[in-house]
């Protein structure tokens, strides 16, 4: 996962998944969340590979909960193993 775009308007990542055993079957918009400074930001839209397969590539996007201040926390359930990324800003 590597952050494009953390602002008031928009916070955007790219997304590369890869599977050793089983398939990426998730609806990325629906199990991922994204917490900035401790607020989640809402409405969450994936543009990329669909479910299936063992590798998905493709790019999250929120709408904004908040400022765009703190510690950014994105994660995405519903795989073999939950992923979570942080970062500081």
């Amino acid at each position: 996962m590597t952050p494009r775009t953390l602002n008031s308007v928009v916070a955007r990542f790219d997304v590369s998944l890869d599977a050793r055993s089983g398939t990426l079957d998730a609806d990325l918009a629906e199990s991922s969340i994204l917490t900035v400074g401790g607020r989640t930001w809402g409405h969450v839209h994936w543009k990329g590979d669909a479910p299936g397969g063992s590798h998905r590539a493709g790019s999250l996007r929120f709408d904004p909960g908040g400022p765009p201040t703190g510690p950014v926390r994105l994660v995405i359930g519903g795989l073999p193993g939950t992923a979570i990324v942080e970062w500081r800003r």
